[in-house]
């Protein structure tokens, strides 16, 4: 597969998710009517498992780049788009201001988990 299309599969594989992700959300007001534990749970949480369960083949699929590269590049991509989409949602659209970061810790929470998964997994990799 060509580089520039394994960056484009990625891209589309967290767009839709991200899009799974809202319109869930639609109905709790992005999930503010949602108690502070299920926020944690099903927002930060439930997807990190997914993430760790992901994260070797997602590294893997940029492995041209070295390990501790891909994980980056992957950290990025499940990091930024989700937080551009956000802001463009809560920001641009529903017209919070930067008071979203703290509202929505949630999400903020969320944009850091994959600089943390990622290179430890790689991590992890390398040492095998």
């Amino acid at each position: 597969m060509p580089e520039w299309m394994k960056h484009f599969y990625v891209i589309c594989v967290v767009t839709t998710l991200w899009t799974w992700f809202f319109l869930l959300g639609l109905r709790s007001d992005y999930y503010q009517d949602w108690t502070w534990l299920a926020q944690l749970v099903f927002v930060d949480v439930l997807p990190l498992f997914a993430m760790i369960l992901l994260s070797k083949g997602l590294i893997l699929l940029f492995k041209s780049y070295g390990l501790a590269r891909s994980s980056l590049i992957v950290a990025f991509y499940f990091s930024v788009p989700f937080f551009l989409y956000d802001y463009a949602y809560l920001v641009a659209y529903k017209d919070h201001g930067a008071e979203y970061l703290f509202n929505y810790w949630y999400l903020t929470g969320f944009s850091l988990l994959p600089w943390i998964v990622f290179p430890i997994r790689a991590r992890l990799m390398s040492r095998r």
